[in-house]
């Protein structure tokens, strides 16, 4: 009777739990590391839960907490919050520029940049403004959250620390900035837009170490395990020790590249997209090519890990997921107009913004999902070309043309 009694006691308090919280997505790129990697699992195919008209273009990406999704409009200089489950609105908030970056979740608060040369904090459950700051320059970087202080570029010439309770200066260095710092151990890394990388002590700026790669960063770094990748835009993919600035391998993307490294902590690979409109999967430690997907139309924006998908989006409109164990393609959707923001993923949702005025909210369906064939590997052609099924829809146009000629004469 007492065990039976004990087991009922377990089951109730087991039921009155509450269920386990979603692997939130606070930051750009998902965390502070940069990883775009969730613990959540979304398997494809996906489909429209909702979509939102936001009132301009959305170029910043969507990050997720406590049930909403937080983003902006650009031209439109607002940033808002919707509910997650059917984007119903729940706040806004207006500025008076442009906001291009992603914004930062932190305790309950959102830190954001905007052109109006400030930097943001906001109560994300109201949308208060709680202190804003001004660093004299507009920001695509998008802000980091590490170390009790906020970190991020400006177009002026100047890398800003902000105290994050205050919002006061804590330190500066002089660089123009339009990728998104990463913080790991006790440095945060900065990716110059001349091609200089910094790895700085969070606590006073000081230069640990730094890389001149000769060319321009638009991809931001991404920190795993001791190591850090990056981009250039020319296409150069590398990897760093961390600590020492060493470097460990490189890897020649053929194509150029804004987008940030995505890390999969199930299998260590890193994968990254080019304007080529290939994606990529290399062995994080050796550099070695696991893969080579298909054409999937330039590619901009950073993709995301979800159990054995990963998600990206192409410039001309193009969401896809690709099995990471060999990028065979498992689902696409046409969102008909341009996206350069990268998706985000959680509580059983993936958010994307796109240029054309709109953010969507993705959720499975219950039809299993079956792969396309996948190149390959490495025998990619060197510059872009049309895609071969471009060719044949082309030559069937034709031929349909040719056959309704000859059946009129």
């Amino acid at each position: 009777m007492k065990r039976a009694l004990s087991l009922f006691i377990i089951i109730l308090l087991a039921l009155s739990m509450p269920a386990a919280m979603a692997d939130s997505w606070t930051q750009a790129k998902k965390d502070a590391q940069h990883t775009s990697y969730t613990e959540d699992i979304l398997k494809p195919p996906l489909k429209v839960a909702w979509s939102k008209e936001v009132g301009g273009q959305s170029v910043a990406s969507p990050v997720i907490w406590n049930d909403m999704v937080f983003s902006s409009n650009g031209a439109g200089k607002k940033i808002f919050a919707v509910d997650i489950k059917n984007g119903a609105p729940v706040w806004s908030f207006a500025t008076d520029g442009y906001i291009e970056s992603t914004a930062a979740i932190y305790d309950g608060n959102i830190i954001f940049g905007s052109y109006d040369g400030n930097v943001y904090k906001l109560d994300a459950t109201t949308g208060d403004l709680i202190w804003k700051s001004f660093v004299n320059g507009g920001m695509y970087s998008s802000p980091l959250i590490y170390k009790d202080h906020v970190y991020t570029g400006t177009d002026s010439d100047r890398f800003y620390a902000l105290d994050l309770d205050s919002g006061k200066i804590s330190w500066t260095i002089d660089g123009v900035t339009q990728s998104s710092p990463a913080g790991w151990g006790d440095k945060v890394y900065a990716a110059m837009f001349d091609g200089e990388l910094y790895a700085l002590n969070a606590n006073d700026g000081s230069v640990a170490w730094s890389y001149d790669s000769g060319d321009v960063f638009h991809s931001s770094p991404m920190v795993w395990n001791g190591k850090l990748y990056i981009a250039t835009r020319s296409g150069t993919l590398y990897s760093f020790d961390a600590n020492t600035g060493d470097m460990i391998w490189e890897y020649d993307l053929k194509y150029r590249t804004d987008a940030t490294p995505t890390m999969d902590e199930n299998t260590n690979t890193v994968y990254i997209g080019t304007y080529g409109g290939y994606v990529h999967a290399l062995d994080a430690n050796t550099g070695s090519l696991k893969w080579v997907s298909d054409f999937y139309g330039p590619i901009y924006s950073t993709s995301a890990v979800s159990g054995d998908a990963l998600y990206g989006s192409s410039q001309d409109g193009k969401l896809f997921s690709l099995r990471t164990n060999d990028g065979s393609c498992l689902w696409t959707y046409e969102l008909g107009s341009e996206v350069f923001a990268s998706p985000a993923i959680s509580d059983g949702y993936m958010i994307i913004g796109t240029l054309g005025n709109k953010i969507y909210g993705f959720i499975e369906t219950d039809i299993e999902s079956t792969a396309a064939p996948v190149m390959d590997g490495p025998d990619i052609p060197a510059r872009a070309t049309t895609p071969s099924t471009d060719i044949l829809v082309c030559l069937l146009i034709l031929t349909t043309i040719v056959l309704i000629i000859r059946k009129r004469e």
